[in-house]
Order: structure tokens, then sequence, then C-alpha cells
């Protein structure tokens, strides 16, 4: 599968189109040495078809997530972090089996 190198953080189409950032929050609690953060950010698809993305996160490598969360198209998705090559194979099969990414 083709991926472009990622340079930048965020929603990325993987082989043209545009997926434009119109608006970002950021909401901090710091507890003890520890910065709970959630970040909000709103992305338009301004094609006239859905576009295959790639997310990259913006935080350091030493960041932990706990979450993901996102609403596309009205419908709202709750992630489930697992390690990357476990990840990368589940879209693999996902995507064998049919399934739009």
């Amino acid at each position: 599968m083709y991926m472009p190198e990622l340079t930048r953080h965020g929603l990325q189409a993987v082989e043209g189109g545009t997926i434009l950032l119109e608006s970002i929050s950021v909401a901090v609690v710091f507890r003890d040495l520890l910065a709970e953060t959630v970040i909000t950010q709103v992305y338009r698809n301004r094609e006239t078809v859905p576009v295959e993305a790639v997310y990259t996160f913006p935080f350091a490598s030493q960041a932990v997530l706990l979450d993901l969360a996102v609403c596309i198209g009205g419908r709202y998705l709750q992630g489930v972090v697992v390690p990357k090559p476990a990840a990368e194979e589940q879209y693999e099969q996902a995507i064998a089996e049919g399934h739009a990414a």
C-alpha cells in the first residue's frame, strides 16, 4: 500500500484531495508532573467523494495516547489504542475484506 511521507501533524489525504483544518482548540489540566491535554481539531473534506487520510498526532514521542474519538459525517467513533503493528494488520485485513478505510 502507498503511504506518503508525513512531515506535518494532523490529517492528510493519502493520494490527492484536500482536507482543510478549519479550527483547533486545546485544553490542558496539570496534575503534579503530568499534563492531561485535550486537542479538538475540525477538518473539512473539500472533495466531492470520500478520501483516504492518515492522521499524525501532534505530540512528543514521550507522550501517552489515552483516547481517540472522531465525528465523521455526524457519526461518532470511539478509537481503540493498539500497538502500531497490530493497527496496520487490522487495517490491511479490513481493506482486503472490502471495507472502506
